[in-house]
């Protein structure tokens, strides 16, 4: 069975989190400076906690930031998607 360090698991989960930023338009959400999760998941009707879980993810991938106070930047790799 694959273990966490699994390569090829790890590929999955990172194109499955780039694929849900992107189908959400975080980058977009995002462009105009640091936002939380609340306000994009307003903005694009999905649940909050579902997206601030994705969120961190994209911050763990070097696709956001994480600015403290459940509010998220873009990086330079984040910009790529907009």
């Amino acid at each position: 069975m694959p273990g966490s360090d699994d390569p090829l698991l790890s590929g999955v989960t990172v194109s499955q989190t780039l694929n849900a930023v992107a189908k959400l338009r975080i980058a977009d959400h995002l462009a105009d400076g640091a936002t939380t999760a609340d306000e994009v998941a307003a903005r694009e009707g999905s649940h909050p906690q579902a997206t601030y879980r994705l969120m961190r993810a994209a911050a763990s991938i070097g696709l956001l930031s994480d600015e403290g106070d459940h509010r998220f930047g873009l990086t330079g790799r984040g910009h790529l998607l907009r």
